[in-house]
């Protein structure tokens, strides 16, 4: 008999910061004298989309059409023994990972620290003896696991003077002739990244019930011969595990499979919603399904696999069409937060919500129109035939300063909201620390007056000359950190 046990996990998105280039004098990767390294290559191994935590996974590729061309016919035959990924020495005290290969255990001695012979100064991580080659190589997913030691995350595992792209691997064949370099950056983080969401704390019912229909046909049909029943099932803060025993290994590997091609519609479940739309609480994280901690080996539990929730479409708002989605916003540095932390009341409710720093590299920015401009306004895209039950707006400094403002919309139709003449620059919002409130009368909530089909709140912050305008998607939270009014 096994045991299964199976967690799965709300997780913010990985923030990841900028390399700085490498001091002189510092080999370059993949640090070693194989005779076809990048571009001459017949196998990349890429990153996916949604990596975050301690968790991330590469898919390999066969590029085979390449061999047509005499500059690849070098590596054409060779195989893939070995996933080599640049790694921060400083790092290496207490480190521990583990590896997979579509989801199977590899051997702890395969998966170690290297220092190349020729670059006393770097060091690599190796997931070797894969015994790949030829077309069998496409689609093939190396996923490492960190266990243990200071650094958890990719961004920390990432040699501290590699110029970006940020990340960089080799396939090296057996005989060290080939090595293609693959290099890439991880997905962008969101401006701020989000806290932990205690999702399971509040919403536990819902995903126990949603749980027990998804085990159940593993009981049904004898693959669980114990466990997966209510009181098997825990829920706690950002986690829900549940456990149970297959009737043995062959019979757990297969749920385990079963359950990882369909995690997509277990992430929908669990949470309570469906594939076609998701709550704006959730927008910005990822649901990860993996082992429960002392696991990782067990062939009955799914191997990590994230799913990126959905985040909602953004309208064809605001009312100023030369600059609605603009890539230039992506350099204004202000952004409305995106949890309205609300206070209910008997007769009035008030919803606050941050104005904060799109953190952004000054050097990225150069040239960039919006960068540098100073915020002017904010806008709230809600029913102006509701306006009524808007009963104050009012700006909130950190220093215990208030100031009220009257109600201000813009054109006939737009439905926005303005809070206008701010004039803010980074360090004012760096120093004060603004809150935007509106005070709603008892029996409508905010996201009563919202304008968007899915009531998700949406605001936009402008510059005085209203060529920039990014838009941020929010919702309403208790003072504790619990999503409410989804």
């Amino acid at each position: 008999m096994k045991v299964a046990v199976v967690a799965a996990a709300l997780a913010a998105l990985v923030a990841v910061a900028a390399a700085q280039p490498p001091p002189p004098g510092f080999a370059r990767f993949p640090y070693g004298s194989c005779s076809k390294s990048s571009p001459y290559r017949t196998y990349e191994a890429t990153f996916p989309q949604g990596q975050s935590g301690n968790v991330f996974c590469w898919t390999l590729q066969y590029q085979g059409g390449r061999c047509s061309d005499p500059g690849f016919q070098a590596c054409c035959q060779n195989d893939v023994h070995k996933f080599s990924l640049a790694f921060e020495p400083s790092c290496a005290p207490g480190f521990k990972a583990s590896a997979t290969l579509d989801g199977k255990a590899i051997a702890a001695n395969n998966v170690v620290l290297e220092t190349p012979p020729n670059a006393d100064k770097r060091m690599t991580l190796a997931v070797k003896n894969l015994g790949l080659a030829g077309p069998e190589v496409e689609g093939r997913q190396v996923c490492i696991t960190v266990q243990a030691g200071n650094c958890r995350t990719l961004a920390s595992i990432l040699p501290v003077f590699d110029q970006s792209p940020l990340w960089q691997n080799s396939l090296w064949s057996d005989d060290h002739a080939c090595c293609g370099v693959s290099r890439g950056s991880p997905p962008s983080p969101p401006p701020s990244p989000n806290p932990p969401l205690p999702w399971f704390d509040y919403y536990c019912d819902e995903a126990v019930f949603n749980l027990l229909e998804i085990y159940q046909p593993f009981k049904d049909d004898g693959t669980i011969i114990s466990g997966a029943g209510e009181a098997d099932i825990i829920c706690k803060g950002t986690n829900v595990t549940v456990c149970g025993v297959t009737k043995n290994e062959e019979a757990g590997r297969i749920m385990a499979q079963s359950l990882r091609e369909d995690s997509l519609f277990q992430a929908a479940a669990i949470l309570g919603i469906d594939t076609g739309r998701c709550y704006p609480a959730l927008s910005g994280y990822t649901f990860i399904t993996t082992p429960a901690p002392g696991y990782d080996n067990s062939p009955c539990t799914p191997q990590p696999s994230a799913v990126p929730m959905c985040g909602p479409a953004p309208p064809s708002w605001p009312e100023y069409p030369s600059c609605r989605g603009k890539s230039a916003n992506d350099y204004f540095q202000f952004l409305v937060g995106t949890r309205y932390t609300v206070a209910y009341g008997d007769k009035t409710s008030e919803y606050c919500v941050p104005i904060e720093i799109n953190d952004i590299n000054a050097q990225d920015a150069r040239g960039q129109t919006c960068y540098g401009k100073n915020l002017n306004k904010v806008q709230f895209y809600l029913d102006y035939s509701r306006r009524y039950q808007i009963t104050g707006i009012a700006i909130k400094y950190n220093n215990g300063s208030t100031f009220t403002r009257s109600q201000s919309w813009g054109p006939v139709g737009s439905n926005s909201l303005k809070i206008t003449s701010l004039d803010w620059s980074v360090s004012d919002v760096a120093r004060l620390e603004p809150q935007i409130c509106l005070t709603i009368k008892s029996g409508t909530t905010l996201t009563d007056l919202s304008m968007d089909k899915t009531k998700t709140l949406w605001a936009a912050t402008f510059s005085a000359d209203h060529y920039c305008c990014p838009i941020q998607a929010g919702s309403p939270f208790t003072t504790d950190g619990v999503p409410v009014e989804l």
